[in-house]
């Protein structure tokens, strides 16, 4: 089956996405089309381009406001799954 297509013109948050499953999750929500959001305290060692990256520690209330703030004003209008 192919799935490179199947989340076309959607968006994806994958949290603690820079490395380990996160990254293993977020590089195949790329690869099934979709735009990947990803979010952690630290920035990836290996830096895509493709992947749109929010430092941001989701523990802290005020992590959690700038992730949600930050999508909602770069992705305005589009469909997120």
């Amino acid at each position: 089956m192919d799935y490179q297509n199947e989340l076309s013109g959607k968006i994806t948050l994958v949290t603690g996405g820079t490395k380990g499953a996160g990254r293993a999750i977020a590089e195949r929500l790329l690869q099934a089309g979709a735009t990947v959001i990803i979010t952690a305290r630290n920035a990836p060692e290996n830096e895509n381009s493709n992947m749109h990256f929010i430092p941001s520690d989701l523990s802290k209330a005020e992590g959690t406001q700038k992730v949600i703030s930050e999508v909602l004003s770069t992705y305005e209008g589009w469909t997120f799954l």
